[in-house]
């Protein structure tokens, strides 16, 4: 299994690659390329070579979530045990932004 944490504008490519050299589990992250035929690239590759291809919203570059690596980096929180994140209600992953910094 693989994690491809990249940027979306690199993520089809790799992911192309990975499931071309047989691995069977790869997890990527919202949003899940660059254009639509880069994602119709990604899936069709997967089910080709019978890859899982999972995609999650992680939002690991928000203002919050950078904050909270340096707090836990520099030690003023202590060590964390869960994160726990709510969005606007009945929004859905798919139809959330952040708002602007």
């Amino acid at each position: 299994m693989v994690s491809i944490s990249t940027w979306q504008g690199v993520r089809a490519e790799i992911t192309v690659a990975a499931a071309n050299a047989g691995v069977k589990g790869i997890l990527g992250e919202k949003p899940m390329a660059a254009s639509l035929g880069e994602a119709d690239d990604m899936v069709e590759v997967c089910e080709k070579q019978g890859a899982k291809l999972a995609i999650g919203h992680q939002g690991r570059f928000s203002a919050v979530n950078t904050e909270i690596r340096k707090l836990i980096r520099d030690g003023a929180i202590g060590e964390p045990t869960l994160l726990h994140r709510r969005s606007k209600p009945n929004a859905g992953l798919l139809n959330y932004r952040h708002p602007p910094d």
